[in-house]
This record gives C-alpha cells, sequence and structure tokens, in this order.
C-alpha cells in the first residue's frame, strides 16, 4: 500500500466521520423541532411567559385594550413565546383556536413601538368578530376590529409598517386598500 493509498483511506474515514457527524446533528436539530412544533400546537402555554413578567409597559397597553367596551369574549390573557420556533419570523403574534383568550406575541413583536397597540387589537379581533368557541381567520375581520377600537389610521399604520418591514405579504395590499377606503371614508363624514 503506498502512502497516497493510505492517505486516501484516511481522508475517506474523517470524511464519513464528518457525514455522520452531520446526519446525527440534522437528526436532533429535527427532533427539537418537532418538540417546539408540538409543544406550540398542543400547550404553546409551556414555552411562554405571561406578558405581565415580561414587559410592564406592554403589559398596561394590552390590559387598557382588554377592558375597552368593544372587547365581549375579554379579557384576553397575553403570553410571550420563547419557542425558537415561533420568533423565528420577525414579528408575529398569534391565537390559536384550541386556545380561546390567549393571544401569543413572539419577542420581536415587543419592539413594535406605536403599532403595539393596533396589532393587539386586531388579534383580539380574531376572537371577537366570530361565533363563540370560534376562532375568524380572515385578517380583513381583523383588521376591521382593530379600526373600531385604535381607529382606522392607527390600523392602517399597522398595516404599511409591516409591509415595509417584513415584506409583501398574501392579502397584504388589498388589505391596506381596504383600510385606506375606510380612513378615506371616515375623513368624508
Amino acid at each position: 500500500m503506498t502512502y497516497l493509498d493510505f492517505m486516501s483511506i484516511i481522508f475517506l474515514i474523517f470524511d464519513l466521520k464528518g457525514v455522520v457527524l452531520f446526519i446525527k446533528t440534522w437528526v436532533f436539530i429535527m427532533f427539537l423541532a418537532t418538540i417546539d412544533f408540538g409543544l406550540n400546537m398542543l400547550r404553546p402555554q409551556l414555552l411562554s411567559w405571561p406578558l405581565e413578567r415580561v414587559d410592564q409597559e406592554k403589559y398596561q397597553i394590552a390590559e387598557k385594550l382588554n377592558y375597552n367596551p368593544l372587547v365581549k369574549k375579554g379579557p384576553y390573557t397575553f403570553w410571550v413565546s420563547y419557542s425558537p420556533l415561533f420568533n423565528l419570523r420577525t414579528a408575529s403574534m398569534a391565537v390559536n383556536p384550541r386556545w380561546q383568550g390567549n393571544i401569543f406575541l413572539s419577542l420581536s413583536s415587543l419592539k413594535e413601538g406605536p403599532h403595539f397597540d393596533a396589532a393587539i387589537a386586531h388579534e383580539m379581533g380574531h376572537f371577537e368578530g366570530c361565533p363563540p368557541k370560534n376562532i375568524c381567520f380572515s385578517d380583513f375581520d381583523a383588521d376591521e376590529f382593530a379600526a373600531k377600537m385604535v381607529g382606522p389610521e392607527k390600523t392602517l399604520a399597522l398595516l404599511r409598517y409591516m409591509s415595509k418591514t417584513h415584506g409583501e405579504y398574501e392579502g397584504g395590499n388589498q388589505r391596506i386598500h381596504a383600510m385606506e377606503n375606510r380612513v378615506i371614508s371616515t375623513e368624508s363624514r
């Protein structure tokens, strides 16, 4: 056996170890992602903290909206999710049909600044505009509820901000146009 044959075998062994390590790492990551996804679907509170423990200022904004006279199905509980999968998106908030009355926020959504109240009102709108024990998946209906709670101008500002910071998203321009029309009709009264 020559020196080149010996070196080829050594490189092959190290290369196979690298492939095996890559496969083991990938399997482990997929395992963790499956657990994360499963917990998000089955019991998202396990990966979350109550908003009041994470950000008192945002909690006060959410609570003020919670006791708005338009809120009929509340009060809502606000959670900040520490789930890696949930926090992959730039800024997200979500409602889950299995967990009525719970609104889940990503860590980055707490940095939404002046749009936070409109975003919370939008998420409440997914519950408020529907029959009991149901969730409306229509963002248009949720936007309409947010416009009633915080005003169409603030809701429109949120939609424009989302379009600018998160890029084009499905139905985004249609929602912006619908809210622009609502703002125009409100101003012409």
